[in-house]
């Protein structure tokens, strides 16, 4: 079945009429150009998981952001995608959710989920679906800046369809969890508003040092579940607490937001800890924290030349000090990374091998003439890094990972980075 209606601009049409999705059947349920409804009824089940797509996950053809989540649960999904950047206008949404009212409605229990944007539209149309549980990630109270003192949206905020679409009482029902980083101010204002504006029981889950990448950071299914199941009264917050450490401290995310942070409020501290002797402390975030330093996506940053100064600093003081030196990898303008051999030679590896702990890192020793030393070279701190003299000849190290004593001047880019 085909339904067009004028009044939304241009032609809206809903492709094939909800009900025409039959039983283990998936398809697009609504389109028109602010939105696309896909539903996806293979699981049979009397549960139906309604999903919203971030601003990140916009509609493309039958696209169905979540939809494995509700079908590795059992559940049948019908997910919401924006065709823009529109915070799901009410003109849209309105106009589908009154097409798809009736079987809607033939589920026992409903569940709406969604990040940043689609978390505001499960909670804002929560109540209109009939929602028996609620799970929004950082979503947002409005994006008027009137309504909250938060300008990274304005430039979508559309005075036509997102004027007076703050989310109020009357617009949310069932049991209501929020995933956020409570440290995170520009979020945080949105969730204050939203637990005191909505008027009921909000349960809150904290996940620290995510900013606003909840999402990614705490994805999978397992996680849903648990998360799920303190939507429905199973579990409290407070249990998914160390699941929730343990999936933070191991996501590449997680640990550069927890690295910045610790370089602008602690960076005497991190200096010291990362220059640690893993000889002596076996931390495996210690070693992501010295590769995280050397990544690309940092290299330009103006935090990690900062964080590169004192890191150096810290260890030409510790090698000045120190009569047994200390261990570090080393990795060059290429990105490959200076390691140690049994024989007590050095070879070169990749950041992946350093990770999975499969080669060691060179431990300098400091002889009686207070030099550094490795392998026979001698080893020259610099504050752009570290570089290795035999005679008269520089370290120096090509694209391909070859390295050899071939230089009698070296350019500070040519230099090995400490990590």
């Amino acid at each position: 079945m085909v339904a067009t209606d004028g009044g939304i601009g241009k032609t809206a049409r809903v492709s094939m009429h909800f009900t025409d999705i039959e039983q283990g059947d998936r398809g697009i349920a609504y389109l028109d150009q602010r939105l696309t409804a896909v539903m996806n009824r293979r699981s049979r089940s009397r549960t139906l998981l309604v999903t919203f797509g971030d601003m990140m996950a916009l509609a493309s053809g039958d696209r169905a952001w979540g939809e494995d989540l509700g079908l590795k649960h059992d559940m049948d999904v019908l997910s919401f995608m924006a065709g823009s950047r529109n915070w799901y206008p009410a003109i849209s949404m309105m106009k589908a959710l009154d097409l798809l009212s009736r079987a809607l409605h033939q589920y026992d229990e409903r569940i709406c989920y969604g990040g940043s944007m689609g978390g505001y539209a499960a909670l804002k149309y929560s109540s209109r679906i009939g929602a028996d549980r609620v799970v929004a990630y950082m979503p947002q109270f409005s994006i008027d800046s009137r309504d909250v003192n938060d300008s990274r949206y304005s430039r979508h905020f559309n005075q036509a369809e997102n004027a007076d679409m703050a989310i109020s009482p009357q617009d949310v029902s069932g049991a209501v969890v929020l995933v956020s980083d409570p440290g995170f101010l520009p979020d945080e204002r949105h969730i204050e508003r939203i637990v005191t504006e909505v008027a009921r029981p909000v349960e809150r889950i904290k996940v620290r040092n995510a900013e606003h990448s909840v999402t990614g950071i705490m994805a999978g299914s397992e996680m849903f579940r648990r998360i799920l199941n303190v939507a429905a009264g199973q579990a409290s917050a407070q249990s998914l607490a160390i699941a929730i450490r343990e999936k933070r401290r191991n996501h590449p995310l997680a640990v550069r937001i927890f690295l910045r942070k610790l370089i602008e409020r602690h960076p005497d501290w991190l200096a010291k800890r990362i220059s640690i002797d893993r000889r002596r402390y076996d931390l495996k975030w210690t070693q992501l924290f010295r590769i995280f330093f050397h990544t690309q996506m940092m290299r330009n940053d103006r935090l990690w030349r900062r964080a590169e100064r004192l890191i150096v600093r810290s260890l030409r003081a510790r090698l000045g000090l120190s009569d047994c030196g200390d261990s570090f990898y080393l990795m060059s303008h290429h990105g490959t990374i200076l390691c140690a051999a049994e024989d007590g030679k050095m070879f070169t590896a990749t950041v992946s091998d350093v990770i999975a702990d499969e080669v060691r890192p060179i431990h300098f020793s400091k002889e009686a003439s207070g030099d550094n030393f490795y392998g026979g070279c001698r080893v020259v701190l610099h504050r752009h890094g570290v570089a290795f003299v035999k005679g008269d000849q520089y370290l120096t190290a090509e694209r391909t990972g070859n390295k050899e004593f071939s230089a009698k001047e070296i350019g500070f880019w040519q230099m090995f980075g400490l990590c």
